[in-house]
């Protein structure tokens, strides 16, 4: 198993990315190449690397309503809105890794916005003419990602991260 480095940690920086270590929790707030930087009870400590696990929502929590810093929201449906007014589109169904979206009034047309685990990618399917379109500039929508604490680059199936909804003892479900 690899240990996690500052190339893991570094999207997570500016969001205070919860962690933990065999004997502390902590908040994430600096690191530098050899150790991890973070702040709890007993106030500002270091840990090196190999012994800190991230705390990170896995990626099929877009489509579930999340409680991120007190904010209940379904992050799927956010990440859409910073492409796309909130007023021009209605959700018709939220799952897996997709919602569908009528786009007028009168709900003949039906779209569906997903994210790819595969490709790592947002992408719009236009139900009349089954065409995929990748979403562009999608760097913003990453950037909320990271800031909610999503596991994008599959920290957790590499070990060097924990499920954040499976920490014993906590009620942690959704929170970030």
């Amino acid at each position: 198993m690899d240990n996690l480095t500052l190339e893991h940690l570094a999207p997570y920086l500016p969001y205070g990315v919860h962690a933990q270590s065999e004997n502390a929790d902590f908040i994430i707030t600096g690191a530098t190449t050899e150790e991890v930087i973070g702040d709890n009870d007993l106030g500002e400590q270091t840990w090196d690397y190999e012994d800190v696990k991230l705390r990170l929502r896995p990626m099929p929590y877009l489509t579930q309503e999340i409680d991120h810093n007190g904010n209940k929201f379904v992050p799927l449906v956010e990440l859409f809105c910073i492409r796309y007014n909130r007023e021009s589109f209605d959700i018709v169904e939220i799952k897996d890794n997709y919602m569908r979206i009528s786009w007028d009034k009168v709900r003949s047309r039906i779209d569906t916005f997903m994210y790819s685990e595969s490709t790592q990618s947002f992408a719009f399917i236009n139900q009349e003419s089954g065409k995929q379109y990748r979403i562009p500039y999608q760097l913003g929508m990453f950037k909320k990602m990271y800031s909610w604490h999503f596991d994008v680059d599959d920290l957790i199936g590499c070990e060097l991260a924990i499920d954040i909804n499976s920490i014993e003892g906590k009620e942690t479900k959704g929170n970030g």
